[in-house]
C-alpha cells in the first residue's frame, strides 16, 4: 500500500553503479546521486501503479471481480467463469450464495474495506466511459453502469461503506468519472501529424480554446448513475455532524474535479449537481421538519436535528457558487428555491432561526440587482427582481 517494498531488486547495487568499467562500457553513470533518485523514484504506492496499469486492460474480466474482492478485504479462492457483474454475480463470488441467501449482516463483521481498490475500480470506469465504445466488446459497453451500480448497492446495503465514499479519494475518483483523461501532449502531437521545426517553437504563438472548443464533460449513459449516486451521497451527510477535523461533504463534492479539468467542464459539473440537489431539496421538503423524507443514515454521528443547518450551509453554498461564476443556473430560480426553503421551515413546528436563509436571500437579491442593464433584457430581470421583493 505504501510502496515501501518496492525496487528491492536494486538493493546493494551500489558497487554496480560506482563501477568504474561501465564507463568502458559506454555506460556513464552519475555516481552522486544516481542510486538515490533510482530508490525514490521506485517507492510508489501499489494502488496508484494499479491506477496506471489496469484501465490498459479492461478487457480482462476478472479484475473487476479481483478488484472487488480486495475492496471487501476477502481472498480469492476461484476466479468466476462469467463476464457478467451485478450484485448477485459479486456476492456470489465473495460469500458463494446470493445476497437472499446470504444477508448483509451475517458477511459485516468479515469485511475489511480498502477505499484504495474502489479508486482503482472507479478508474477503470472512467476508462470505459471515454474510451471509443466501437472498439469494446459487446458485454464491457454497459460495464461502467454495473460497476457504478455495485458500488451504489454496496453502499446503501453496508453502512459502514458509507464513509469511505464520504472521503475526498472516492468523492474525486467518482467526479472524476464524468471529466474526460488528460491527453498526453506528446501523443496528440504524434497523432495530428505536426511537425515544427526545432528553431520556429519559440516564434509560437498559443492560442487558447473557446469554451466550445474545450471538452465538456461525457455524455455516456453512466453520466446520470454518477450524477444520482453524488446526490444521494450528499443528500445522506445532510444528517451527519460537520466537526472541524473534516470538511463538508458537499465541500469535497464540489472540490472534486480533476486537475487538469478546464473551467467549463468544472462549472459543468457543479451546476449539474446543485441543481439536482436544489430539485431534490424542494422535492423532499427537507426542512419541514417530522413529515420531510430525510434519510438519517445509520451512523454513530447521524440526527434529524443536523439536518437543517447542513442545508443552511448547502444553501450558502449555492449561493457562493452562484457569484462566482459557477453556477449557469436562472439566477431568479435561484432566488425562488430560497424563498421555499424559508416556506418550508416556517412550517416546522418549534423555535427556528431562519437567519442564515435570510441572508443567502438578501446575497441572492444583491446578486440580481447589480447585473449589467444595458439591454432590455437585463432591464427587465432587475424588473422582475424588484416586483418580488415587493411580493414575497
Amino acid at each position: 500500500r505504501e510502496g515501501t517494498c518496492n525496487g528491492g531488486w536494486l538493493r546493494h547495487t551500489e558497487q554496480v553503479t560506482h563501477n568504474k568499467m561501465a564507463v568502458v562500457l559506454g555506460c556513464p553513470v552519475n555516481s552522486s546521486s544516481g542510486s538515490d533518485l533510482k530508490s525514490e523514484g521506485l517507492n510508489i504506492p501499489g494502488f496508484q501503479h494499479l491506477g496506471w496499469l489496469l484501465p490498459s486492460h479492461l478487457e480482462v474480466s476478472e479484475i473487476y471481480f479481483l478488484l472487488t474482492a480486495l475492496m471487501m478485504g476477502q481472498p480469492v479462492k476461484l476466479l468466476p467463469g462469467e463476464t457478467k457483474f451485478d450484485l448477485d454475480t459479486v456476492w456470489a463470488f465473495l460469500w458463494g450464495a446470493t445476497v437472499n441467501n446470504q444477508p448483509v449482516s451475517s458477511v459485516t463483521p468479515r469485511i475489511n474495506f480498502c477505499s484504495e481498490a474502489v479508486v482503482v475500480l472507479l478508474s477503470m470506469a472512467r476508462a470505459m466511459i471515454h474510451c471509443d465504445q466501437n472498439l469494446l466488446p459487446d458485454w464491457l459497453k454497459n460495464h461502467a453502469i454495473s460497476i457504478i451500480q455495485v458500488l451504489f448497492q454496496l453502499y446503501h446495503n453496508l453502512p459502514e461503506f458509507m464513509p469511505i465514499f464520504m472521503s475526498a479519494e472516492v468523492l474525486g475518483a467518482l467526479a472524476s468519472a464524468l471529466f474526460p483523461p488528460p491527453i498526453n501532449s506528446s501523443e496528440s502531437a504524434e497523432s495530428s501529424g505536426a511537425s515544427t521545426p526545432a528553431e520556429e517553437t519559440e516564434n509560437m504563438i498559443m492560442i487558447p480554446r473557446s469554451p466550445i472548443e474545450e471538452y465538456s464533460l461525457t455524455s455516456h449513459p453512466a453520466r446520470q448513475s454518477i450524477i444520482d449516486f453524488i446526490r444521494v451521497i450528499v443528500v445522506d451527510s445532510l444528517s451527519l455532524s460537520v466537526t472541524g477535523k473534516s470538511s463538508p461533504v458537499i465541500d469535497l463534492v464540489l472540490d472534486a474535479c480533476p486537475e487538469n479539468s478546464t473551467t467549463t467542464q468544472q462549472t459543468c459539473y457543479q451546476t449539474e449537481v446543485l441543481v439536482t440537489l436544489m430539485d431534490h431539496l424542494l422535492a423532499a421538503d427537507m426542512l419541514v421538519g417530522d413529515q420531510a423524507a430525510i434519510p438519517i443514515v445509520p451512523l454513530a454521528n447521524a440526527h434529524v436535528q443536523h439536518v437543517a443547518p447542513n442545508v443552511f450551509y448547502l444553501t450558502a453554498r449555492i449561493v457562493d457558487k452562484l457569484w462566482q461564476g459557477s453556477l449557469t443556473k436562472d439566477p431568479h430560480e435561484v432566488f425562488d428555491f430560497i424563498v421555499k426553503l424559508i416556506g418550508q421551515a416556517k412550517r416546522r413546528s418549534g423555535n427556528f432561526s431562519l437567519e442564515c436563509l435570510y441572508h443567502c436571500l438578501n446575497r441572492s437579491i444583491l446578486f440580481l440587482l447589480s447585473r449589467p442593464t444595458e439591454t432590455i433584457a437585463d432591464q427587465m430581470s432587475v424588473l422582475e427582481a424588484l416586483h418580488k421583493l415587493t411580493t414575497n
